[in-house]
């Protein structure tokens, strides 16, 4: 029982002694504080218990404060972007936001447009294409550079380029648009093809008076309307390796057309000039051989940059001339070995179609025999 009595009185001590203070917890700056105070009030420490919530504590500070910069920074983009960007509710389209961008180009305030649906603003040109927008961004929830006209508050019609997707905002799925005025650069490309239209007609009349009438500048559909019926397959190099089995391939395609020898020599090496030409600036081009009435016409055809038209004086007048898009060793050598180029040209390829109207030569004895045997017949 004695070796009981230290415990039991070491006990009674402590107890007591802990009866003299009095914790308490309080938070200063998110940081937990333990302040012990003896019974006679007066504070004696303080202790920090918790390292783990100051580290909290920063962190969300530090959330805050960088959700707080994103935040700006998206209104800024926003607000300020030249594009326009319109906010809507992805359930039925009503508009929640509009940017300054959407004020600029269509004339309607931010307070007109809040709380509208996006099918009634009044700015779509065609009722076809508004359907198939609105359709497609319900049906996929994307869109990408989707080009429509609208019409404006100020009276005059805009050529618009519209990407859209879904993102959530507020816990809710809405729909972000975005459209970028293309009409001025739609007007220069216009531009552009009336320019090009213009010369293009200039070129045929010069070109074709100046060689008369050997070459012809064509459009596309005007190339398909003079192209013959076909007498082979169509054959593809999109190699220098290839050249020779081109010509092999040629070469028996002309001989069972019945091209006299003379003829068919200079039509493999004019068409082998154009082939050349075709692998060195567009890498691959099709050939193809046809015949109409007696003439036999050579399609040879890429899609590679074209022929700028203000080199087509230069490569098809000058012997030897040659720019990076014109045909080698020029035109007037190809004239020289044919009867007549068809040429269609453009940013999206060219097509040259090599034509010669002679099939096999008589020679000068089988005429003279002919006619005597027609001699004999008619006595």
């Amino acid at each position: 029982m004695r070796a009981f009595l230290p415990v039991v009185a070491a006990a009674i001590v402590i107890q007591s002694l802990a009866s003299l203070f009095i914790p308490t917890l309080f938070l200063v700056n998110r940081v937990l504080i333990l302040a012990i105070t003896v019974s006679t009030g007066i504070l004696i420490t303080g202790v920090v218990v918790s390292l783990v919530s100051v580290s909290i504590g920063r962190d969300i500070d530090q959330a805050n404060e960088a959700l707080r910069a994103s935040e700006e920074r998206f209104s800024l983009a926003f607000h300020y972007d030249p594009d326009v960007i319109i906010i809507a509710s992805f359930e039925d389209m009503r508009m929640v936001d509009v940017n300054e961008g959407f004020t600029r180009l269509t004339g309607i305030t931010r307070e007109q447009a809040i709380g509208k649906y996006v099918d009634d603003l009044g700015i779509w040109v065609s009722h076809v294409t508004k359907k198939r927008f609105l359709e497609t961004i319900q049906e996929t929830g994307t869109i990408h550079d989707f080009e429509t006209t609208i019409e404006t508050n100020f009276g005059d019609q805009r050529i618009v380029v519209v990407s859209a997707g879904v993102v959530k905002m507020e816990n809710k799925p809405h729909v972000i648009l975005v459209a970028r005025d293309i009409t001025h650069h739609r007007k220069t490309e216009n531009a552009l093809r009336e320019k090009d239209r213009d010369i293009r007609s200039a070129y045929v009349n010069v070109l074709s008076s100046v060689t008369n009438g050997k070459l012809l500048i064509l459009t596309d559909n005007e190339i398909l309307a003079v192209r013959g019926k076909p007498c082979s397959e169509v054959y593809t190099v999109s190699s220098f390796e290839q050249l020779t089995g081109f010509r092999d391939f040629l070469a028996g395609v002309l001989t069972s057309c019945d091209v006299a020898q003379d003829r068919l020599n200079d039509l493999l090496v004019a068409a082998n000039e154009g082939v050349v030409n075709g692998i060195k600036h567009a890498e691959t081009c099709e050939i193809q051989v046809y015949t109409v009435a007696n003439a036999i016409q050579i399609r040879i055809s890429d899609n590679g940059p074209g022929i700028d038209f203000n080199d087509l004086p230069k490569a098809t007048l000058i012997p030897g001339f040659s720019t990076e898009k014109s045909l080698g060793m020029g035109f007037t050598m190809l004239l020289s070995m044919c009867d007549r180029l068809l040429l269609s040209t453009g940013p999206e390829g060219t097509t040259l179609i090599i034509e010669t109207g002679e099939r096999k030569r008589v020679s000068a004895l089988d005429a003279v025999l002919s006619r005597n045997l027609l001699k004999e017949d008619a006595a």
